[in-house]
């Protein structure tokens, strides 16, 4: 099951919470990859970034690195 933000990409919520001073670690999960979309989340300050499909161990890696 996958959530589709309406109204707001991920990308602006993510800005706009950053924006208002909260700092919260993201990762990123995209379904369509693009060099474009990396780089805005590496520019953003994502904590991470993974694409569909991807291995559970992935994720699991990519939120220790956050914890």
């Amino acid at each position: 099951m996958g959530l589709q933000l309406t109204g707001l990409t991920g990308f602006e919520l993510y800005e706009s919470l950053a924006a208002s001073g909260r700092s919260i670690p993201v990762i990123f999960i995209r379904g369509h990859d693009s060099a474009s979309t990396r780089d805005r989340a590496r520019a953003a300050g994502a904590a991470g970034y993974l694409t569909k499909p991807f291995h559970h161990d992935q994720l699991i890696d990519a939120i220790a690195q956050v914890m």
